[in-house]
């Protein structure tokens, strides 16, 4: 289904680590990144997702697929525990450094969480820059329409543990940002879709 919505192409697959913890870290401008990078990453992945949305079938749903509750704006702690928790046993977890949904047509300043999960857990900082994923369900869109979507996975980043969390956000929303200005460049092959 997700090949005909948006016929994903990738560039940077080999880049992912299969396994120890890692903090896959992506722009964010659409309800259909969590579940795109979900089927692309070849792991099991959790991540975070607004507590808003944990209610009724949505909330059962999402909580199938990993996603645990964050209230954003404030520093959430039982979030952050849960996050750490997911990364010392090992696991992925998908965080979109930005916060929130954006326009999709530039990044949004990144928030510290990130930083603070990479510097307190040790794990290595996977940048994905998702591009096209506003043009098949942006915030402007109520249905979903058919558009090509790009990923580029960027090289694990490490931080170590004095680093503020302030310059471990900015330095991940550059690379971020390297990769979409790099984007016209890059030959981009047809996704690896697993099982």
């Amino acid at each position: 289904m997700l090949r005909w919505i948006c016929n994903p192409r990738i560039w940077g697959f080999e880049r992912i680590p299969l396994e120890g913890p890692l903090i896959v870290a992506a722009n964010h401008a659409s309800y259909l990144d969590p579940i795109l990078l979900g089927a692309l990453i070849p792991r099991e992945i959790h991540f975070m997702a607004q507590h808003r949305l944990f209610w009724g079938p949505l909330g059962w749903l999402i909580r199938k697929y990993n996603a645990f509750p964050v209230r954003r704006g404030e520093a959430d702690l039982s979030a952050l525990r849960h996050a750490i928790g997911v990364l010392r046993q090992g696991g992925a977890l998908l965080i979109f450094p930005e916060g929130t949904r954006g326009t999709g047509e530039e990044l949004l300043e990144a928030r510290k969480g990130i930083g603070f999960l990479a510097t307190r857990t040790g794990a290595p900082v996977l940048p994905v820059l998702l591009n096209g994923t506003h043009r098949v369900l942006g915030r402007q869109h109520r249905w979903i329409h058919r558009a090509q979507v790009d990923i580029l996975i960027g090289r694990p980043m490490r931080f170590e543990r004095d680093r503020e969390p302030e310059a471990v956000a900015q330095a991940v929303r550059k690379v971020l940002a390297q990769l979409r200005a790099e984007k016209e460049s890059l030959a981009l092959d047809s996704v690896r879709w697993l099982g």
